[in-house]
């Protein structure tokens, strides 16, 4: 698929946390990158696997989980961190702005471009980035911090998820995961209670004028 022209599909937004202003592109006008998906042959890879771009888009969540992090660097700061499903990168950008050595990693290539154009916009050190598909998890290195937001979005990912997160973190490590209470995503988090000791917090979001309530779940695997 071709590079993303940043100037045709992007639009800047700034987010002022705790302690880091934080600025980022996002994509202005979604519905074209649904347009490019369904203008390809039933044959292609992208539509045989349903590759929607949801990365696209500056979710509540990133925002919720960022904030979280801001707060509260201590959980990132000299640690392995491994974003999954990072979209447009913003939780990455700010773990890394908290001390953290931070790996992207998402399922699509164009995903791990935009995310490396915001950290640039961010952070003079090295971009570190990864094709990652949930089913397969066996060549990412283990992290002592998972960062994962709004990943429970398709039912069909949910055990797959769950398999990744054990995996790739390590036996003391913590994940942080945040989701926008939506009543789909409800077995998703009892699934992860039956693997993790979560801790649950709430964060108030305003977005483009409409206000969320984001859960941030921190928790270690259950041993």
């Amino acid at each position: 698929m071709p590079q993303i022209n940043y100037d045709e599909f992007a639009e800047s937004f700034s987010l002022q946390l705790a302690n880091h202003l934080v600025r980022v592109s996002r994509i202005k006008d979604i519905d074209k990158l649904f347009d490019r998906l369904l203008s390809k042959p039933a044959a292609d890879v992208n539509v045989l696997d349903e590759r929607m771009p949801y990365w696209a888009d500056l979710w509540p969540s990133a925002i919720g989980l960022s904030k979280y992090i801001d707060e509260n660097p201590s959980l990132v700061h000299g640690k392995i961190v491994i974003e999954i499903g990072c979209g447009l990168g913003l939780p990455g950008i700010v773990a890394a702005l908290n001390g953290a050595e931070v790996t992207m990693t998402d399922y699509l290539q164009e995903a791990l471009d935009f995310s490396q154009n915001n950290w640039n916009k961010n952070l003079s050190v090295e971009f570190n980035g990864q094709l990652l598909d949930w089913r397969d998890v066996s060549k990412i290195e283990k992290a002592d911090v998972i960062l994962a937001s709004d990943v429970a979005y398709e039912s069909r990912s949910f055990e797959p998820i769950l398999a990744a997160l054990k995996h790739i973190l390590k036996s003391d490590g913590v994940l942080l995961l945040s989701e926008p209470n939506r009543k789909f995503a409800s077995p998703f988090i009892k699934i992860l209670e039956n693997e993790f000791n979560l801790k649950k917090s709430d964060r108030k979001v305003t977005l483009d004028g409409i206000d969320y309530l984001i859960s941030i779940y921190e928790g270690e695997k259950i041993v």
